[in-house]
C-alpha cells in the first residue's frame, strides 16, 4: 500500500484493464509491459493470474490477452438498465425453445470456459458454473471452436496440450481430430455424447463475431438420452434462432 492508501496490486490490475479500453486489441505481455512500464516477470506473473481467474482471456498461439466475455459481466447489471445484450436474448430464446441449459463458452488458453450459463427447465437438467473449464480436444465444445481455426493451428495446438502437466495434459488422436473437425464444418456445428461429462450430450454452434476470428460457442446441453432423442427438433429450433439473429444482426452465427 502506498501513502495514498492504494493497495499497488490491485492499482495494477485496474491499470491492466484500463490500457485495454484505451488501445482496444488484443496485446501480448511485452506490449503490455512497454506500455505500463512494468518489470518483466511482475507485468507476466499479474496477467497469468487475471487469465487463471476467467479475467483475461490468452491466446496461445498469438501469445496475446483481451478481456473476457466474463470481466463484462462483472458490469451487465449496469447496462441492463439501459440495453438488453444480444448474446443474453439469444441464451434466453434458445433455452425457451429447447429446455435445456444453454451456454456461452470461449477458448482461453488451452481450455474451454464457460462464460455464461442459463440452466435448463426440466427436471434432469446439467448444472454447470460460469467460469468452469472444459478440455480444448476433449469436448464437443473445444471441437466446434477448433473447426475455425485453421489446420496448421489446429496441429500447432494439439501439439501444445501435450507438453501441458500430466494431470492436464490431453492426448489428442489427431487423425481422429481432423475427421470429426470436417463433419462439423460440413454440418455448421457438432454434436457430442459422453465426452465432457459422463451421461451428458451437447449440441454447440459457433457464433462468429465482426471484431474476432475466434468465435464464441453456443451449447445446448443435457443429459444424453434426453438431447440424442430430441437432437433434430433442437437443431432445426437452434438454427432458426440463430438464422433470425444473423438478420438483425449481420455477422453472428
Amino acid at each position: 500500500m502506498d501513502g495514498d492508501g492504494i493497495v499497488k496490486s490491485a492499482a495494477r490490475v485496474f491499470a491492466v484493464l484500463e490500457l485495454f479500453e484505451a488501445e482496444q486489441r488484443p496485446m501480448t505481455a511485452t506490449a503490455i509491459e512497454r506500455a505500463l512500464t512494468w518489470p518483466q516477470s511482475s507485468t507476466l506473473a499479474l496477467l497469468k493470474t487475471m487469465v487463471q481467474l476467467g479475467y483475461l482471456a490468452f491466446d496461445p498461439l498469438e501469445r496475446r490477452y483481451e478481456p473476457s466475455l466474463r470481466l463484462s459481466n462483472l458490469g451487465r447489471w449496469v447496462g441492463a438498465r439501459f440495453v438488453q445484450g444480444h448474446l443474453d436474448d439469444l441464451i434466453r430464446q434458445v433455452g425457451e425453445a429447447t429446455g435445456e441449459t444453454v451456454s456461452i463458452v470461449g477458448q482461453n488458453d488451452l481450455w474451454m470456459e464457460f462464460l455464461r450459463v442459463r440452466p435448463g427447465r426440466n427436471p434432469l437438467t446439467l448444472n454447470i458454473d460460469p467460469g468452469t473449464h472444459a478440455p480444448l480436444f476433449g469436448s464437443i465444445i473445444g471441437l466446434v471452436a477448433l473447426s475455425c481455426r485453421s489446420d496448421r493451428e489446429i496441429a500447432e495446438l494439439g501439439q501444445r496440450v501435450r507438453k501441458l502437466p500430466a494431470k492436464s495434459r490431453e492426448t489428442p488422436d489427431m487423425a481422429h481430430i481432423a475427421e470429426e473437425i470436417a463433419a462439423i464444418r460440413a454440418a455448421g456445428h457438432g454434436v457430442g455424447y459422453g465426452r465432457y461429462i459422463a451421461s451428458v450430450g451437447a449440441i454447440a454452434w459457433p457464433l462468429r463475431q465482426d471484431r474476432d476470428p475466434r468465435p464464441l460457442i453456443l451449447s445446448v446441453a443435457g443429459p444424453t438420452e434426453m438431447i440424442r432423442e430430441a437432437e433434430a427438433a433442437i437443431v432445426t429450433a437452434v438454427e432458426k434462432i440463430l438464422a433470425e439473429h444473423r438478420a438483425r444482426r449481420g455477422r453472428m452465427g
